[in-house]
């Protein structure tokens, strides 16, 4: 069986020599993130991947603020005082911020750092100084990220570094391009303009502006990603699985791709194997409709990346084998439903529990359930395949088995939620 579940793999110091290496170990897309090294190194990464057969991500940093850069690691415990300075005025022992973040904090702001892990209250604010108390032990280094939930922050969505980040995607021409911290469509359309008309854009979903607007940004994205970092900084811990929820959901009902991202084998940073619940959450995803699982920090400065890799490519083969679908997704009636499917396009097939939706050349259909047949291509080696599940390309299926692809392929959905496709079986 073949793995249908996407992986993406972030490039990073860890993985900067092992494009190769990791394709082989069942990356189908690697990421290069914006966000560190320079244009070079971009570039370098970027040919690299695309030398080794993957498809490519280049993620755009969008406005996302940074500690600046600072030497070692800072522990901060709680109940400590911690005190924020604008970068280039910092002391010893004073964390570096943006200058312009200062105008926008207030006392009661919170201020979340590594994903939330490290969470401090303002108690006090000053036009070049803030005083913060530490709510939530943790570690911090320079260049890592800080959420701001709450704060009345004027940043810009489309920065300098987006720009470059553009400019260099009209070069290399990506299969895809993240826009990280989007909260409207407005922010797809203007990236959508900015990079090369075949390049497919993913919206990451990590904000609660973006949550308000979560239907009109899956509208406009090609693809969303929940990116639980962020998202779990803004959000109390116990909102987020519902949210992730949420956004699957938005996007199965218009037969768009959702990528699960962030901390999905955090352990493997240092450990040679993932802990038993981080596999749980992997698998389930899976039966929760993700068309594809991304590594982050676990590739890209991990010690174990080609590891991570494999183990998550196991993983993920394992739970599509289990078909987890059939318990998630009770079948909401026996009646067998098909439909015919033009084999000129690539499509994607997959119940939908509202009304009946077709999109895409259909050659005939009836059905006594409801069926989504979206058109959607994906290209390079990256193609992320489903609403639900996913099969190959009609076009491709049709030359397998000798048909005319003007004919189309019957496709047939039983009671139990399986897809019939001749005499091969796909999770529908």
């Amino acid at each position: 069986m073949s793995r249908l579940t996407r992986i993406l793999a972030t490039i990073g110091p860890a993985s900067a020599e092992l494009a190769p290496e990791l394709v082989q170990a069942g990356a189908d897309c690697i990421r290069v993130n914006l966000s560190h090294g320079n244009v070079d190194w971009h570039r370098e990464a970027s040919r690299k991947a695309l030398s080794a057969g993957a498809a490519l991500l280049l993620d755009l940093p969008g406005p996302k603020i940074r500690l600046g850069p600072f030497e070692g690691v800072r522990s901060l415990v709680r109940h400590d005082r911690v005190v924020l300075r604008p970068e280039g005025m910092a002391a010893d022992g004073e964390l570096p911020l943006p200058a312009e973040i200062f105008s926008g904090l207030r006392v009661g702001n919170v201020v979340a750092m590594v994903d939330g892990r490290v969470r401090c209250h303002v108690l006090e604010v000053e036009k070049d100084r803030v005083v913060l108390e530490v709510r939530r032990t943790g570690e911090v280094r320079g260049r890592q990220g800080v959420s701001l939930p709450g704060a009345n922050l004027a940043l810009p969505s489309f920065t300098k570094a987006d720009e470059r980040g553009c400019a260099l995607a009209r070069e290399l021409k990506p299969h895809w391009v993240a826009i990280s911290f989007v909260c409207s469509a407005d922010d797809v359309e203007r990236v959508r303009s900015e990079v090369p008309a075949e390049t497919k854009l993913i919206a990451k979903i990590e904000t609660v502006r973006a949550m308000d607007c979560l239907h009109e940004i899956t509208a406009s994205a090609d693809a969303l990603m929940i990116a639980r970092g962020d998202l779990g900084a803004e959000l109390d811990l116990h909102e987020v699985p519902a949210a992730q929820h949420r956004i699957v959901q938005a996007a199965r009902r218009v037969g768009k791709p959702v990528v699960l991202a962030t901390q999905v084998f955090e352990s493997m940073h240092e450990h040679a194997v993932p802990t038993r619940a981080e596999v749980s959450d992997a698998a389930h995803g899976v039966a929760a409709g993700m068309d594809a699982v991304m590594l982050s920090g676990e590739s890209a400065v991990g010690a174990h990346p080609i590891a991570a890799v494999e183990t998550l490519a196991r993983v993920l083969l394992a739970a599509e084998e289990a078909s987890f679908e059939a318990v998630a997704h009770a079948p909401a009636s026996p009646q067998v439903a098909s439909v015919l499917v033009a084999a000129r396009d690539h499509a994607w097939i997959g119940l939908e529990p509202g009304a009946i939706k077709l999109a895409g050349p259909l050659a005939a259909a009836r059905t006594g359930k409801h069926i989504l047949v979206r058109a959607a291509r994906l290209p390079g080696r990256g193609l992320m395949r489903g609403v639900h599940r996913s099969v190959d390309p009609p076009s491709v299926l049709a030359g397998r088995l000798g048909l005319d692809p003007a004919e189309g392929l019957e496709v047939e959905i039983d009671g139990n939620g399986r897809m019939l496709l001749m005499d091969r079986r796909f999770d529908a």
